[in-house]
C-alpha cells in the first residue's frame, strides 16, 4: 500500500497505450471492539472525512437487521442469520452480542481501567480448555466465590507455569459456573451442598485423583463475604468426605483464619496449606493491582474466544471439536474477560481514597464475581512471584511426587499420610507447605 500502483518498469513497456491504473482501496472489515482500539480510530476517521464530502472514504455501519432481511432480484429469501441466534448471544454475552451484532463500541478511560481489551487479546493463547489434572509438572490455584440467593458462583482454574524467563506466570484453562436452571427459565446458584460437592470434586480431580498426595498440587482460594455464605462452606470443607467409588478424602482448612481452625478441630484428618480464606474488603485493591500489574507484562494467559460453532481451529491449521463442557467453559471465560475490561479504577468523592469497581453506567447491568476469580488468582500469582523472590529457602520435597521417593512399605505409606494429615512426622518436624518460603517449583535444596 506504500507504493504507487501506476509504476510499470519493462523493456517493452509503453505508457500511452495502457490506461491508468485503479488507486488502491484499503478495505477495514470487522466487528466493533472499544473506542481504544486501532479499528475505533480508523472507524472514527473515515467517518469524518466522509461526512465532510471526501469521496476517498465510505463507511458503511451494518448492522444484524441488514443480513435479517436479505433479498435476491429484489425478491426476500431466507437469511442466514436467525433471530433465535441473537436472542441466544444476548442471553449469553450482552455485551459481546452487542457489539457483534449491533456495532456498538465500548467506551473506557484507558487510564482508570484496570485491564484493556488490547492486554487481553494480546495475552491470548490457543487451547482447548484443560477439564482435568494436566500431570505432574501442573500446579493449580481454584479460585471461587460463592452465592447464595443471587448471582453467580464461579469457579476459575488457574494453571502456574514459568515462562521463558524462569518467571511465574498463570494460564486461565477452565471455569465453571456453579447455578442451577428452575422450572420457570430462571437461573440461581446451586444449593451451598451441591456447591461444596462439585468444588470437592474439582479439587481432587485437578490435583491428580489418586496419583498425587492430597492437596500438594492445588491451592483452593475462598472469598471470604458474607454474602456467599463462605463460612458454612469452610465448615463443610473442613469434613471428611466420600467420592462416588466411595473413597474416602480428608478435608482441608485455612490455618491462618482463627474460625476455620475451630471448625477443623472435630477432623483430625483435616490438612492445611492448601485453602486460602480472602477477605475482600481488606485485600480488594491488592487483588486488582496484581491484575493491573500482571496483565499488561504477559504474566497472565487467556484462554481463545468460544468459536461460532463446534470446532476450535489450534494454531496448526488442525480442528478440535469442542465437548459441550469445553464450549461451556469458554462461554464463561468470555463473560470473565468482558468483566475485566469492564473495572475501573475510581477515586471516592471527598475522602479521596482509591476503590475498583464498575462504572456507574454499568452497575445492575452485569456482573464482576468472574472477575472477582480472576483478581484473586492474580494476588496469588504475584504472592508466589514475590516468595520465589524473597523465600527463606525452604521447598517441599517432590520426590513423592515425581515417583522417585515413593514408599517401598505400608508403614512408610502410614509416615507419608501421616505428614499429610497431622502437619508433622514421626520426628516432630513441622510439614512445610509448599507456598511458605520459596516457591515449590525451585529444585528441592537438602536441608542439614
Amino acid at each position: 500500500m506504500s507504493q504507487d500502483s501506476g509504476f510499470k518498469l519493462g523493456g517493452e513497456f509503453d505508457a500511452e497505450v495502457y490506461p491508468p491504473d485503479i488507486p488502491n482501496i484499503r478495505l477495514y472489515i470487522g466487528s466493533a471492539s472499544d473506542t481504544s482500539s486501532y479499528f475505533y480510530t480508523k472507524y472514527k476517521e473515515g467517518t469524518k472525512q466522509m461526512l465532510i464530502g471526501n469521496d476517498k472514504y465510505f463507511v458503511a455501519d451494518i448492522t444484524c437487521e441488514v443480513p435479517k432481511n436479505p433479498t435476491v432480484n429484489g425478491l426476500p429469501v431466507t437469511p442466514l442469520l436467525s433471530q433465535d441466534e441473537i436472542d441466544r448471544k444476548m442471553r449469553e454475552n450482552e455485551i459481546a452480542a452487542l457489539r457483534e451484532y449491533y456495532n456498538k463500541f465500548d467506551s473506557f478511560n484507558l487510564e482508570d481501567c484496570v485491564v484493556s481489551r488490547s492486554d487481553i487479546f494480546s495475552n491470548t493463547e490457543t487451547f482447548v480448555p484443560v477439564t482435568t489434572w494436566g500431570g505432574r509438572k501442573h500446579h493449580y490455584i481454584i479460585a471461587f466465590d460463592p452465592a447464595s440467593k443471587v448471582d453467580n458462583a464461579p469457579v476459575l482454574i488457574m494453571d502456574v507455569f514459568r515462562n521463558n524467563e524462569n518467571v511465574i506466570c498463570g494460564r486461565c484453562v477452565h471455569m465453571e459456573n456453579l447455578v442451577v436452571t428452575y422450572n420457570d427459565g430462571s437461573k440461581r446458584p446451586m444449593r451451598v451442598e451441591e456447591q461444596v460437592n462439585r468444588l470437592r470434586e474439582m479439587i481432587w480431580e485437578y490435583n491428580g485423583r489418586e496419583n498425587i498426595i492430597p492437596y500438594e498440587n492445588i491451592t483452593v482460594l475462598l472469598d471470604n463475604g458474607s454474602g456467599g455464605q463462605a463460612s458454612a462452606i469452610c465448615q463443610l470443607l473442613a469434613q471428611d468426605w466420600t467420592d462416588q467409588n466411595g473413597a474416602v478424602h480428608p478435608g482441608i482448612f485455612d490455618e491462618n483464619n482463627e474460625y476455620s481452625v475451630r471448625w477443623a478441630e472435630p477432623y483430625p484428618h483435616c490438612i492445611k496449606g492448601s485453602l486460602k480464606l480472602v477477605e475482600p474488603r481488606k485485600y480488594r485493591n491488592a487483588l486488582f493491582e496484581a491484575a493491573k500489574l500482571l496483565v499488561p507484562q504477559g504474566g497472565i494467559k487467556f484462554a481463545p474466544p468460544c468459536p461460532k460453532h463446534e470446532f476450535l481451529v489450534l494454531d496448526d491449521g488442525t480442528e478440535r471439536k469442542l465437548s459441550k463442557k469445553e464450549r461451556a467453559s469458554l462461554i464463561q471465560m468470555d463473560l470473565m474477560k468482558e468483566e475485566i475490561v469492564a473495572m475501573v479504577r475510581i477515586k471516592t468523592p471527598g475522602t479521596g481514597n482509591i476503590t475498583y469497581q464498575l462504572p456507574p453506567e454499568k452497575r445492575g447491568k452485569m456482573h464482576d464475581d468472574r472477575n472477582y476469580c480472576f483478581v484473586l488468582c492474580c494476588w496469588e500469582i504475584r504472592n508466589l512471584r514475590e516468595m520465589d523472590q524473597y523465600g527463606d529457602g525452604y521447598t517441599l520435597d517432590y520426590g513423592v511426587l515425581l515417583g522417585t521417593s515413593q514408599p517401598d512399605s505400608h508403614n512408610g505409606a502410614n509416615e507419608m499420610w501421616n505428614v499429610m494429615f497431622r502437619g508433622r512426622n514421626s520426628s516432630g518436624n513441622v510439614r512445610i507447605s509448599p507456598f511458605s518460603g520459596r516457591s515449590p517449583f525451585n529444585p528441592v535444596k537438602k536441608q542439614n
